[in-house]
């Protein structure tokens, strides 16, 4: 679930960055495909994950450059890179 401003973002091309990421749900792999959904429930783009669901529910709600000390590596800035992104 994203938050408004991620909302903006993406309505504006841009990737999702975990800051805007207000939750995570369900159980899925790096690579997988998945659903972006806002506030109310509605489904906005489908992605590619950069991360799996474990790593994303950490990193959410946090700034890009926060990500390795709290993973413990060095991965993508973005949960979901707009390259690999589709709104729909």
């Amino acid at each position: 679930m994203v938050d408004d401003g991620a909302v903006t973002a993406l309505q504006q091309g841009k990737s999702l960055l975990p800051a805007g990421v207000l939750g995570v749900k369900g159980d899925f792999s790096q690579g997988d495909l998945v659903e972006i959904i806002n506030t109310d429930g509605i489904v906005l783009a489908h992605g590619l994950a950069a991360y799996d669901a474990d790593d994303a529910r950490r990193i959410a709600g946090h700034r890009s450059t926060e990500l390795t000390d709290i993973l413990g590596w060095h991965g993508r800035d973005e949960i979901i890179h707009r390259d690999d992104l589709v709104m729909i």
